[in-house]
């Protein structure tokens, strides 16, 4: 019988309490900045700002094509073979090659004069995109390498940096939305710049094309994945855009940042269980049974999280900016249940990761993502941003089921534990909108 013990022995809790506390800082040094934006800003530019980092991000999703993730496959592999200098060579030489393709695309879009959006808002985040790559590749390399106090350092001085740039723009330069995207690109490139100079020592400028077609294969099947994900998190942002207005999508992004305080604990899990898991799926006999009691724990300790965050909730929406309404208030409640089953498919996910069939998690959270699009589609104009949530948090579900009957390689979880947290969350989201639909 595998107990917690088991996992002691191989530093996850070490590396999840360190990992957890970088989390932790990083996300509440973000609670700095918040309510001066949406004091400085107002709640409707603060919701303008929200709408560009996430159109951002999905830029960042698709040119970075999770080079991470098939980098951290191959790391133990290579360094095995003395190759792990060349594989993160050729992982750059990706970024390289992406980032010629993104400026060009762009200088394309900005030279018709496009008009969906506003360029002059995404340009500081195009632009800095090869820095951040190189600034999450290095992440990833000393987690691979149990650098954990560097790993702490370089996180928590690069979100400093973001926070004291966009305060001082805001306070002493120009009260803009851009003085804040610009704060985001400065900090972006000089952690950058510092990432590059911690692996210049792994740098050989030997790259090697088998390995390269070696991470492509292995890294774009995860990329729908990805952005089923940002689906699932994100398009209902985009549609309050669209159906309602940015003063909604302000209130709904503020609503998101407190349930992101979830994060803090999926985070430091994830950010241990990734290396973790792969070592155990090549060196322990006993890995489906430690996997199996990973998705109990985490169940049970989740949950209580959930309920931490729901008891403080109040109070953080205040000092955010925003009055704590009985429709703010389970709008967090149904993001907190979301994020709690996002967690859940990083554990169950390893079945197919195990055998190398990433791309089948990729077509589930696609999926769950087009079904959180639809589902939000049709119940926004009725229920407004808490239709959004509702949207999140049933999509996390169905890439979860997805994920779960589809997994190549089989294990034996707690069956009781998952339909326990199912009904919670389909009963989370029936009484929510039975609440405002009689309330309102």
């Amino acid at each position: 019988m595998i107990n917690i013990s088991a996992i002691r022995e191989n530093n996850l809790l070490k590396e999840s309490v360190v990992y957890g506390l970088s989390g932790v800082l990083s996300r509440f040094a973000t609670f700095i900045s918040i309510p001066i934006y949406t004091r400085i800003l107002g709640i409707t530019q603060y919701g303008v700002l929200d709408y560009y980092v996430t159109l951002g991000y999905i830029i960042y999703i698709i040119f970075e094509m999770q080079v991470t993730s098939g980098f951290m496959r191959s790391y133990y592999e290579k360094k095995g073979q003395n190759k792990h200098d060349c594989l993160l060579t050729s992982a750059c030489l990706i970024y390289i090659v992406n980032f010629t393709v993104l400026i060009l695309i762009f200088w394309f879009f900005y030279h018709i004069n496009f008009s969906k959006v506003d360029l002059n808002y995404l340009a500081p985040l195009v632009f800095t995109m090869f820095f951040k790559q190189i600034f999450d590749i290095n992440n990833i390399y000393m987690r691979l390498e149990g650098d954990k106090f560097k790993y702490l350092y370089y996180n928590l001085s690069y979100v400093a940096a973001v926070n004291f740039f966009g305060i001082f723009s805001v306070l002493f330069i120009e009260s803009k939305i851009e003085s804040i995207l610009y704060s985001i690109f400065s900090a972006n490139i000089i952690f950058g710049i510092l990432s590059f100079i911690n692996l210049n020592k792994l740098f050989s400028f030997n790259f090697s094309f088998r390995i390269i077609k070696e991470i492509a294969f292995y890294s774009l099947p995860i990329v729908p994945a990805v952005i089923g994900g940002w689906l699932i998190h994100s398009v209902g942002k985009i549609l309050i855009v669209s159906y309602i207005s940015y003063e909604d999508l302000g209130k709904y992004s503020i609503a998101l940042k407190v349930a992101m305080i979830f994060m803090l604990f999926n985070q430091a899990f994830r950010a241990a269980w990734d290396p973790y898991a792969v070592k155990k799926i090549n060196s322990d006999s006993n890995a489906k049974e430690i996997f199996s009691k990973a998705l109990s724990y985490y169940f049970s300790i989740g949950t209580l999280f959930v309920f931490f965050v729901l008891l403080i909730s109040p109070l953080l929406l205040l000092v955010l900016g925003i009055s704590p309404t009985i429709e703010i208030f389970l709008v967090v409640l149904v993001l907190l249940f979301g994020y709690l089953w996002q967690g859940v498919i990083n554990i169950i996910s390893i079945g197919n990761v195990w055998a190398r069939k990433t791309y089948i998690n990729s077509c589930c959270c696609l999926f769950g993502g087009l079904v959180s699009l639809i589902f939000s589609f049709f119940i926004i104009k009725i229920y407004g941003i808490l239709g959004c949530s509702i949207g999140f948090l049933i999509g996390s579900m169905i890439s979860f089921c997805l994920v779960y009957y589809t997994s190549k390689i089989k294990i034996n979880y707690n069956a009781k534990i998952i339909s326990l947290n199912m009904i919670i969350g389909i009963l989370v989201c029936f009484f929510s909108l039975l609440f405002i639909q009689i309330r309102y």
